[in-house]
């Protein structure tokens, strides 16, 4: 097995598995191997029948269950997500019917009676009227909390994949919608993008990328394309504007050392008046202290209501252009 395989957990099972056969099943396997002239040899190929582990599924009273003994079934009844005491089916609810498109049932025993497992099942898409789908599937709360005694739809399998010839949609309505029990939704709360079991809690600490000793949820808003951009383009252009006061600064400052360099004023001496070349340091401090205010203080004092202008919007959630999601979440 390559390392690949092994991290994705592609380990193949055997083509035909008659080592978790009942000792039934076994033995008619092999007699049906040697029957050939009843031209039901259960070896399943074409599609005919086959001998293979089956599990023993003791349905409710209530259910209904559609079975071509090939391990996978419809089951028609109420919420039962375990045995027959679990779920709202198992406390006499009302308003509480599900189907349950199962495949893969184990253990693979016809001499052992089952129940649902959403845990251990190959595969299922539970629909049930009244239902606690994260406890059943054993979610994480994420950022919209657990679902208790709500319609729900769980689809569980190694693999899931959903296409769409055209489009895909994820559309959680959220507030101003009514729920299936005539309840008004007063929040929005979102899409919740997760990935591994455990560590996609609100709460739960991730590193501290920005280095100020907070620490970050491991759940986190996704961003939002376009305002990114903006936010990127406003933050080159604050760097553009640094760059410029400092050029400023830079001219205004080389400026006054050549002002200052060549100021001469007369000094009296022997013989009359003459021109030497020496600072006037009151009257150039002076001329210094404004140019510098102009060229350099001032823009930098705009630049910093600018830089705390660009955190309110696009860095803070509170924001118009922030730059986050504020319903949907990845981990």
């Amino acid at each position: 097995m390559s390392i690949l395989e092994t991290l994705m957990g592609k380990v193949k099972a055997p083509l035909r598995d008659q080592e978790k056969n009942s000792k039934y099943v076994k033995q008619f396997y092999e007699n049906s191997v040697a029957d050939v002239k009843s031209g039901h040899s259960a070896q399943g190929l074409n599609n005919e029948s086959l001998a293979e582990p089956l599990p023993n599924y003791m349905p409710a009273e209530c259910e209904r269950v559609l079975d071509a003994g090939t391990n996978a079934q419809i089951c028609i009844g109420r919420d039962r997500p375990s045995n027959l005491t679990s779920g709202y089916g198992g406390q006499g609810a009302t308003s509480a019917g599900s189907i349950d498109l199962v495949v893969g049932r184990r253990p693979l025993n016809n001499e052992t009676n089952v129940d649902p497992n959403f845990e251990t099942d190959a595969a299922r898409i539970h629909v049930s009227q009244t239902t606690d789908v994260d406890k059943n599937f054993n979610l994480p709360e994420g950022s919209s909390g657990r679902a208790d005694a709500r319609s729900a739809i769980g689809i569980k399998a190694d693999e899931v994949r959903i296409i769409g010839r055209r489009a895909i949609k994820l559309v959680a309505e959220g507030r101003g919608t009514d729920n299936s029990k005539d309840g008004r939704i007063r929040t929005t709360v979102g899409i919740d993008l997760i990935a591994g079991p455990g560590t996609s809690d609100m709460g739960i600490q991730g590193p501290d990328l920005a280095g100020d000793g907070i620490l970050n949820p491991s759940l986190q808003p996704i961003p939002r394309g376009l305002e990114l951009v903006d936010a990127l383009f406003d933050a080159m252009d604050l760097m553009d504007d640094l760059a410029a006061i400092v050029d400023s600064n830079t001219k205004a400052i080389h400026q006054n050392a050549t002002n200052i360099a060549q100021h001469a004023h007369p000094v009296i001496g022997f013989g009359g008046g003459v021109a030497v070349p020496s600072p006037n340091g009151i009257a150039m401090s002076a001329f210094t202290k404004a140019q510098l205010y102009i060229k350099a203080t001032a823009p930098m004092y705009a630049h910093r209501a600018n830089t705390q202008t660009y955190r309110a919007d696009y860095l803070r959630p509170v924001g118009d252009r922030w730059i986050c999601s504020r319903y949907n979440n990845t981990n």
